[in-house]
């Protein structure tokens, strides 16, 4: 669902609006439906840059393991953080980027 929460459009599962709406205290009014594939190959800025991927936008991309049981109905993809993550990563070509060292902690990437 395309949803106005009065300060930006969201999109979030449409089972989920008013859950979200009720956790954020804030009105989300639907002005607009559409499928999750709908999305798959558009673009948006990323809000953390990702060295290993040029350009400063990500794309939509879809995974059989993305459901509205809970959070928003959208999950980001990192191929180098587990394995749907990293199968994802492998059917749409992406680098399994991992700027983290065997401490948890983060490198210079």
């Amino acid at each position: 669902a395309v949803v106005d929460s009065g300060e930006r459009k969201l999109i979030v599962a449409e089972d989920l609006v008013d859950e979200l709406a009720a956790k954020f205290d804030t009105p989300l009014n639907v002005i607009g439906l559409l499928k999750g594939e709908a999305l798959v190959g558009t673009t948006y800025s990323r809000p953390v840059p990702n060295n290993a991927i040029p350009g400063d936008a990500s794309v939509v991309l879809g995974g059989d393991y993305i459901t509205s049981e809970g959070g928003t109905g959208l999950v980001h993809t990192a191929p180098g953080h587990g394995q749907d993550d990293y199968q994802t990563g492998l059917k749409y070509d992406l680098p399994p980027f991992s700027p983290v060292d065997a401490a948890g902690k983060f490198t210079s990437e």
